[in-house]
């Protein structure tokens, strides 16, 4: 993770008529914006300023790009590429910014699962305080408590897939085992990195490898629940490289951000980004990119309250092919549940307008930003038709409350004119004694829906109407930050509704 990233947020294949677009890599994409070897530029200029912490993207997914991209790189380039990738250990002279142990040879202890790797001289080494005299220094100990509790949480208890092995790739010597996950500790907070995950070679499946500060002190907050919610982090990424390492970069980053609630759900380190997520930016689309793609792990979270924890393990499983985008997968696996993105979404965004009933911790969260309130009383008895847009996978909420005159007997009727095609619409009743009532609504062929509400103000203290652009349609490997590189298909579609209050 970069914590320029977060600066920053504030600040055409077969299948593209389908929600189940083809994944492929770029080397075969079609090229609809610049050259491959302009990409290939483009995402070398990226990983070298996210390592320096000058750049907007996030470190892990920038050295992706590059090993995805580097053999359409001018041969001028591509020694440098090959230097981005180079673990600490390796030898060589790698300039700056990257964590290189240079000569120096690195200490290494291994226990059931990692080899973690430091040194004893120079910027990249951590406190060698060693209370114990095991010639193991105690911050050392510390990060291999923490990666075993990593690995216990997400390998053992949610079931996920062990990280690829390297085999016996930089193991210490007499170390005979393989599959041993390598961690190196290094000064990456000097760049205002977190830390990042890396892998020797570009596969669509690929043993990976992590890179950690060396004491978290460049940042603000507990060092060591920084260094607990980043090894959450980074260590799911070298498990998602186990499924597929060119997966969706929004997926990619949101389910690992879910991971260290799912991890260490006392630290709440991740609730600064929910600030960028649809939970406070209804109206931006679920696989945008800067912020977005940490704050939105609050979707997989909802998803996992609503259908359990294994659902986005599944949603992983059926991403693990090239037959399948991040959105198709969520659409697929959600349909195996009887319901679809499009209605998972809606749901999510309805919630998401209460979220100190939706979420556990809800009562911490940002709230929603609802698009209107609607005041009806007998003098005021409709909204008149109002119209709006929506790009994809995005929503707008409306409160409705009920004023003079508005007792027994009373209703809303709420009209609804939306797009034909994954358009869906959600009413919320607020009741007087604090407790809520979920509607969904269902919209006919042709996107229209009446729906008729209690609306007694001695029962009703508002009606929340969502609507959303549920859509996933793209036409695929057109350059963007979307599901699979994608120009969305249903972007900016309009929705009309009505609410009149009428004697029932």
């Amino acid at each position: 993770m970069t914590l320029a990233v977060v600066v920053a947020a504030l600040s055409a294949p077969a299948y593209a008529d389908s929600d189940h677009a083809s994944r492929v890599t770029q080397s075969h994409a079609k090229d609809d914006h610049g050259s491959k070897e302009e990409k290939a530029l483009q995402a070398l200029a990226s990983a070298t300023d996210a390592l320096s912490g000058e750049g907007s993207q996030d470190a892990s997914m920038a050295l992706l790009e590059v090993q995805q991209t580097k053999a359409d790189l001018p041969a001028a380039e591509q020694d440098r590429a090959e230097q981005l990738m180079l673990r600490p250990s390796d030898s060589g002279t790698a300039p700056a910014p990257e964590i290189s142990y240079g000569t120096q040879t690195d200490e290494i202890d291994c226990t059931a699962h990692f080899c973690v790797h430091w040194v004893r001289t120079g910027k990249h080494m951590p406190d060698l305080t060693d209370s114990d005299n095991d010639e193991v220094p105690d911050y050392v100990e510390l990060v291999e408590s923490v990666m075993e509790n990593v690995w216990a949480r997400e390998v053992g208890d949610l079931r996920y897939r062990r990280p690829l092995s390297d085999g016996a790739k930089d193991n210490p010597v007499g170390e005979g085992r393989t599959g041993l996950l390598d961690v190196y500790l290094g000064d990456t907070g000097a760049s205002q990195v977190y830390g990042y995950a890396n892998i020797d070679e570009f596969t669509t499946r690929a043993a990976g490898f992590l890179v950690l500060d060396n004491d978290f002190a460049d940042f603000s907050g507990d060092p060591t629940e920084s260094l607990k919610v980043t090894a959450a982090h980074e260590f799911f990424h070298t498990v998602q490289f186990a499924y597929a390492t060119n997966e969706d970069p929004w997926f990619m980053e949101s389910t690992a951000t879910f991971m260290e609630e799912r991890v260490y759900d006392e630290i709440n380190d991740n609730r600064q980004y929910l600030r960028y997520s649809s939970l406070a930016r209804p109206a931006q689309s679920l696989d945008a990119d800067g912020g977005a793609w940490y704050g939105n792990w609050i979707f997989f979270e909802h998803l996992g309250n609503r259908f359990g924890t294994d659902v986005v393990r599944q949603v992983w499983y059926r991403a693990r092919t090239a037959s399948v985008t991040s959105t198709g997968a969520l659409d697929a696996e959600l349909r195996a549940r009887s319901t679809s993105l499009a209605a998972a979404f809606v749901r999510f965004s309805a919630d998401n307008t209460m979220p100190d009933k939706a979420y556990e911790e809800g009562a911490a969260y940002p709230n929603t930003a609802i698009a209107g309130t609607w005041h009806l009383d007998t003098a005021t008895r409709t909204t008149r038709w109002r119209t709006f847009w929506l790009k994809h996978l995005a929503s707008r909420s409306y409160n409705i409350t009920p004023g003079t005159g508005m007792g027994a007997n009373w209703q809303v009727r709420i009209e609804i004119t939306a797009p034909s095609y994954a358009a869906r619409a959600h009413v919320v009743l607020h009741l007087t004694n604090g407790s809520v009532v979920q509607r969904p609504v269902a919209l006919n062929s042709e996107g229209q829906a009446t729906r008729r509400f209690v609306f007694d103000k001695n029962i009703v203290s508002r009606v929340t109407l969502t609507l959303a652009n549920g859509s996933a349609r793209y036409r695929c490997w057109s350059g963007t930050q979307f599901s699979c590189e994608g120009t969305p298909l249903d972007e900016g579609r309009g929705f009309k509704y009505r609410a009149t209050s009428q004697r029932g």
